[in-house]
């Protein structure tokens, strides 16, 4: 099939045997009309403006950049919890449980994990709002009390080695020898109940 010669270029498709072609835009004329819009119904009114909101008295104030020289501090939202306060009171608990469990032999670990409880816990309540300042506080105080009774502990575990001769090692013995004597006691009253019966 012979190809039409068309005023259109190679780059369009081929037309449709019978089709006619495809319509063209063409720019307005000089002095043709413009399009207008229609005519308004004749009960229309313009609508008033809208009124401009009432400024809100109740805002937050803008943000305002710190001044110099000075860090700035991020406070956590209202009802968030500091997760440095929560950190705080944990570690702060976990000491005070080694040096009880170990009697006060745990002295070399509770201190230094005292000492960082209570200095999250200050942290934590310089950053924390009103609501979050509770366990900051109870961070703060369990670590000052594990400081407090690790230092005693110390004390008495330096006293009872250079003074009296008595160390960890002993310790364990007498222990091990009041444990033994108490399961003993208890077999003992085991026995008795059921022989008794």
């Amino acid at each position: 099939m012979p190809e039409e010669d068309t005023p259109r270029g190679d780059w369009l498709p081929p037309r449709a045997p019978g089709a006619a072609d495809p319509p063209r835009y063409e720019p307005g004329r000089e002095g043709a009309p413009r399009w207008q819009p229609p005519p308004a119904p004749s009960d229309w009114t313009p609508a008033e403006p809208a009124a401009e909101p009432e400024a809100e008295t109740d805002r937050a104030p803008a943000p305002t950049a710190a001044p110099r020289g000075e860090r700035p501090v991020f406070v956590p939202a209202a009802g968030q919890r500091d997760a440095g306060a929560t950190v705080a009171v944990t570690i702060a608990i976990i000491a005070l449980a080694l040096l009880l469990l170990s009697i006060g032999a745990g002295f070399w670990l509770t201190l230094p994990l005292s000492g960082l409880a209570l200095h999250l816990g200050r942290r934590a309540r310089d950053r924390s709002q009103v609501e979050g300042r509770s366990q900051a506080n109870a961070g703060m105080v369990l670590g000052m009390v594990g400081v407090v009774l690790g230092l005693l502990a110390a004390i008495g575990w330096i006293i009872a080695i250079i003074f009296l001769g008595y160390g960890p090692s002993d310790l364990q013995h007498d222990l091990q020898r009041e444990l033994d004597r108490q399961s003993r006691e208890a077999f003992i009253h085991a026995a008795r109940a059921l022989l008794g019966r």
